[in-house]
């Protein structure tokens, strides 16, 4: 007979470890799972100490983990439970043995706090091991792909089956992913739409915080439990929604479940002819923002949303072409240009798709040498986009990254972000790019808060946890820059299988001077790219590895003159000392322009080339603004 998990009680605390709940009195203490998990650890070691090493054994298995990281979560949980009413701490120190939970606990039966919790994940999986990772891969992949895709708000319709018990105010919501009631109805572009219709309309709500489509992606699985997402995404509230066809009609059943204890605030049922997606998605939306604004202070904006094509073929399109756009993989702003394509063909109207179209162009240089044939059809179609309408969203994107990769026309691409935020002050990655903007200029503490400011609209996002790694990383701070990395791979365990955990590490113990370190880190990547291959290179020589760093030039150069990544080239070069060389590859890349030379004024292997008087023209010739 299995056990019942326990429930562990001390204090004003009640650590409930079936659901990886720890709870004060009513209310859910906001934890990450890791520190959940630390914890429970420490808890059932009552009194005895727990050593560094056991701890991290316990919760990295077979992981190389920092210990400044095990010291964040101890601070963390500190900081999350107070002091004890004597005054003394919940967790002690010992010196150079380890640490102990000095509280009394009680063990009692499961809580009933959490009626729909089912057990929370087990232990992490190694950042290295790639066997079983699949599942959670594709949701990693999944939350990075939807970053761009937008649906549309609504309409009302009939509905039935309404509940609504009294309820506290919310202030933060998460909309999760609409699944079908068997996998024989599963459609994909039906079901992504439904969420993002309601997501979109949801933060025209001042009042109301929205988790955006790429925080909840991941949770695009029938065995989901919404209140541990809830908890996960750390909102008031979640919306649960399931669709069911049958005999032409669409049944969709929708719930807003309040997080802290479980309970439905109301469940709605809407069914209707088959015969459009749109009045569907409308009609939801509708009827979720109507209800929810018995419980805002502040009521949301009414009337029906503008429609940006009525052609289902052209929409979906769209859609396929806004997940590859935001992929960030080799290959992937090509087939965004493809599934773009054919939807501005089938509606030339279609501003949003010309917007989206124009962002997969503007990156395509990343992957692509046309760089002057990428930027003419980035900065001519976004033009096209906000023709239709200026308020596209992807065409000031797309402008941002014309402004800053291919014009260095800096006022213009920070006009760009200021005019995207006043569109979409609630989408995080409004922030996140302005937040990379900034940053990219040297102003980080600006580009921090913007970055931060994102983060709290959507705490588990990869690229603006990306975002503040750099900050960090280029300001000078590599141990915070290692903190924001090891948190993000700890809720992320699956971007090391994206390949992203490697070059991470890599680029952050190169600014701490760990050169073996960062070498073991690149070393780890199974398939490098150019630019993997050039820091790889610059570890190399800063070790004085130097026949390796030549080693790593020569296959660059191997890939012909004019497709050698010069400014790469150029680290490397520096990392030699060979300064000359450095500044002559630099200028290719000016001369190519490149649209990295926008990394000019932070990149730390160019920091022994920055008194040089050549070095300090080319930063003129760049238009970068005098220090």
């Amino acid at each position: 007979m299995t056990s019942t998990p326990p429930v562990y009680r001390f204090g004003p605390f009640k650590l409930d470890t079936a659901s990886r709940v720890l709870w004060r009195g009513e209310e859910v203490v906001s934890l990450t799972p890791k520190a959940v998990e630390m914890l429970q650890v420490l808890v059932e070691n009552g009194g005895r100490v727990v050593s560094k090493d056991d701890l991290m054994a316990r919760l990295w298995p077979d992981t190389f983990v920092e210990e400044a990281n095990l010291s964040h979560h101890v601070y963390k949980l500190r900081e999350a439970l107070g002091e004890q009413p004597d005054g003394s701490a919940f967790i002690e120190t010992l010196a150079r043995r380890g640490y102990r939970f000095a509280s009394r606990v009680e063990t009692g039966e499961v809580a009933a706090s959490a009626p729909h919790s089912e057990p929370g994940p087990g232990p992490q999986v190694p950042l290295a091991e790639a066997d079983g990772t699949s599942k959670r891969r594709r949701a990693i992949a999944a939350g990075l792909a939807a970053a761009l895709v937008i649906a549309v708000g609504g309409l009302t319709l009939s509905m039935s089956n309404v509940r609504r018990p009294s309820v506290g105010t919310f202030h933060t919501v998460a909309v999760l992913p609409f699944l079908p009631l068997t996998t024989a109805d599963h459609d994909e572009a039906l079901e992504l739409g439904m969420a993002n219709a309601v997501i979109m309309r949801l933060t025209n709500v001042s009042a109301l915080t929205v988790r955006p489509t790429s925080a909840v992606a991941m949770y695009a699985s029938a065995s989901r439990d919404p209140l541990v997402a809830g908890r996960e995404q750390q909102v008031d509230a979640v919306v649960d929604g399931k669709i069911q066809r049958s005999d032409g009609r669409v049944r969709v059943t929708v719930q807003l479940l309040q997080v802290a204890d479980g309970r439905p605030v109301w469940a709605q049922t809407f069914d209707q002819k088959a015969d459009g997606v749109f009045a569907i998605q409308d009609a939801i939306s509708d009827r979720i923002v109507t209800s929810l604004a018995t419980k805002l202070t502040d009521p949301p904006r009414t009337g029906t949303p503008r429609r940006d094509t009525s052609d289902m073929a052209a929409y979906d399109a769209f859609l396929r072409g806004s997940y590859h756009n935001s992929t960030f993989v080799q290959g992937g702003f090509l087939k965004a240009v493809q599934y773009l394509n054919e939807a501005v063909t089938r509606d030339p109207n279609y501003a949003r798709a010309w917007g989206a179209l124009a962002f997969a162009y503007s990156e395509l240089a990343f992957t692509d040498r046309s760089t002057e044939d990428a930027r003419a059809k980035a900065k001519a179609y976004a033009q096209r986009a906000i023709s239709l309408d200026e308020t596209a969203g992807e065409a000031h994107a797309a402008l941002i990254n014309v402004g800053q990769y291919y014009d260095w026309d800096w006022a213009a691409a920070e006009r760009e972000c200021k005019r995207l935020l006043e569109l979409a002050p609630g989408d995080a990655r409004s922030h996140q790019m302005y937040g990379w903007f900034l940053s990219l200029m040297g102003r980080f503490d600006e580009g921090l808060a913007q970055a931060r400011k994102g983060q709290s609209i959507d705490p588990l996002s990869l690229n603006i946890s990306g975002v503040i790694v750099m900050n960090r990383m280029w300001s000078g701070h590599p141990d915070e820059a290692l903190l924001e990395a090891r948190r993000t791979l700890e809720l992320h365990p699956g971007a090391a299988a994206l390949g992203q955990a490697s070059p991470m590490m890599g680029q952050i113990y190169v600014r701490a001077g760990r050169f073996s370190d960062a070498i073991a880190a690149y070393e780890k990547s199974q398939a490098p790219d150019f630019v993997q291959l050039g820091q790889l290179g610059y570890a190399y020589a800063k070790a004085g590895r130097r026949d390796d760093a030549k080693r790593i030039l020569a296959a660059l150069r191997a890939r012909s003159e004019a497709q050698a990544p010069a400014y790469q080239m150029a680290g490397i070069h520096a990392g030699l000392g060979d300064f000359d060389q450095a500044m002559m590859w630099l200028g290719k890349s000016y001369d190519d322009h490149s649209p990295w030379m926008a990394w000019l004024r932070v990149t730390p292997e160019l920091d022994p080339l920055r008194n040089d008087p050549r070095f300090v023209a080319l930063m003129r010739k760049v238009g970068f603004p005098e220090s």
